[in-house]
């Protein structure tokens, strides 16, 4: 069983645990895997491991086995199995309900060093895979597009027939891959089985969508039903110890991990909810994972392929946008839209400091500069400038500055501020004009990209915090202020 891979393309599920240790169905997908070896007849498990060593050494440990299970380092594994007969490679990702005695039989027949097994290709799922009419596999990845095959992440392997140098390849692709530049022939096996290869977590919720439609044989889940007031449209799956609150909507393809909690009024559709996270009262899960430990707060929502990691919190109100990735302990706060992955930080970007805002930071285009005079005219006023409310300065150093300085006045004449031009000048001489003109606040672009933008108080000094951070967080949730258009004032040109 290949359970070292990193499991990258799964982040954040794969930050603290191990692929093979996901859970689908209920149980891990080590154990889903080792059911299945036992129930074929095979005599011993050997797990192959690397990233999170110990987390799979311990479970492996700590959880009985229907069968003798090891963990060895894969060099290891591949010494100590190197004169058996015949060697099952499977990824360490696999749900499978496959019949192996067939697939052994042709790997004896064939007489070939390898026997990959090919199943029907899932649309965007799996590494496509095409075979030729003799039976051997002809290519894999992209030129087989077009095949409708996929390969299944399961080999037959006489290992003593394998080149050291295929042998070194990680994962059966790369296995398969070598071979087939050495022109090694390798056999083809096709079949009609459930084979579910998880590399994403599109295939996450995808594999958790074909085991409640009953697509795997061998998945027969027994599902709790606490007590309560809510409503399920099947297919669901509630583990253990759950909490459902009052008109708690579930389903269809929901899955609820042990220990977690769902809060009065709360949504989950098609998505899973991990060990111990909670969903709080009125907010939405679609399309979602939400890893062991996760909370997400009242009224916030999480749409289609989004991921919150392990102790991940999502705030009262906020949004996780289509495919948003939320990297363990990460906070999101609340009414937040998130429309990018979160890896560092509470999500709300602090974009003003001491100088401004740099264009070494953030890149400074028309498009950006429309948006912030959109966020700092909806901020000026909503009270957070001083006085003289909705009169705004703006100034520039003139050149590709005065460009930026016209997308921002057009943002900020949609609030329905009042706009006082100043023109080019100098930043000592704007803050002055500021002061002096009674303005509300003033805002100033710099030449050359490390000059970039300054906010001024109606006073001529660097904005309050408190203005510089309802622009900041008015940018990141798009809630803008936007005037009728018979309202909108060409700015005042102040010569």
């Amino acid at each position: 069983i290949l359970a070292g891979g990193e499991g990258r393309r799964l982040r954040p599920m794969t930050c603290d645990t191990p692929k093979a240790l996901l859970r689908v169905g209920g149980q891990p997908i080590l154990a889903h895997m080792l059911d299945w070896l036992a129930e074929q007849g095979v005599d011993e498990a050997v797990v192959v491991t690397r990233y999170q060593r110990e987390q799979l050494e311990n479970w492996c440990a700590a959880h009985p086995s229907p069968l003798p299970v090891r963990c060895a380092a894969a060099e290891e594994a591949w010494r100590s199995l190197a004169e058996e007969e015949m060697v099952l490679l499977v990824g360490g990702d696999i749900v499978t309900d496959l019949a192996l005695p067939a697939l052994l039989a042709c790997h004896r027949t064939a007489g070939d060093a390898v026997t990959a097994v090919l199943c029907r290709r899932r649309e965007g799922h799996g590494v496509p895979a095409a075979a030729g009419s003799n039976g051997r596999l002809l290519t894999i990845g992209e030129p087989a597009e077009t095949a409708g095959l996929a390969l299944a992440g399961i080999c037959a392997v006489s290992p003593s027939r394998i080149p050291g140098s295929a042998a070194a390849e990680s994962g059966i692709a790369g296995l398969l891959a070598s071979l087939l530049r050495a022109e090694e022939p390798v056999r083809a096996y096709e079949t009609e089985a459930f084979c579910f290869d998880i590399d994403t977590p599109a295939d996450f919720l995808a594999c958790q969508k074909a085991l409640l439609a009953g697509e795997c044989r061998r998945f027969h889940p027994t599902s709790d039903r606490p007590a309560g007031h809510y409503t399920v449209l099947p297919p669901v799956w509630i583990g253990r110890h759950v909490q459902l609150g009052e008109g708690v909507k579930l389903g269809p393809f929901a899955v609820l991990e042990d220990g977690c909690c769902v809060e009065a009024g709360a949504v989950v559709r098609g998505s899973t909810v991990g060990v111990n996270a909670c969903v709080g009262e009125e907010a939405t899960l679609s399309g979602a994972i939400l890893c062991h430990g996760a909370t997400v707060k009242r009224g916030a929502a999480l749409y289609e392929g989004t991921v919150a990691g392990c102790g991940s919190i999502v705030g009262e109100g906020a949004t996780l946008c289509d495919g948003v990735r939320l990297w363990p302990g990460k906070t999101v706060n609340s009414r937040l839209r998130l429309t990018h992955d979160l890896r560092f930080g509470n999500g709300r970007p602090v974009l003003f400091e001491e100088t401004g805002l740099s264009g070494e930071d953030v890149e400074l285009t028309a498009a950006f500069c429309a948006q912030l005079g959109t966020a700092f005219g909806s901020a000026a006023l909503s009270g957070a400038a001083d006085n003289a409310r909705g009169k705004v300065a703006v100034a520039t150093a003139g050149g590709p500055a005065a460009v930026l300085g016209a997308a921002l006045k057009a943002g900020l004449i949609e609030t329905g501020c009042r706009v006082w031009d100043f023109g080019d000048c100098i930043g000592p001489q704007f803050d002055y004009l500021v002061r002096s003109g009674s303005m509300s606040c003033g805002i100033y672009i710099g030449d050359g990209a490390a000059s970039g933008i300054r906010l001024v108080g109606a006073d001529g000094c660097p904005a309050p915090r408190a203005l510089e951070r309802e622009t900041e967080a008015r940018l990141a949730s798009g809630e803008f202020v936007r005037a009728s258009r018979h309202t909108w004032r060409e700015p005042m040109q102040v010569p």
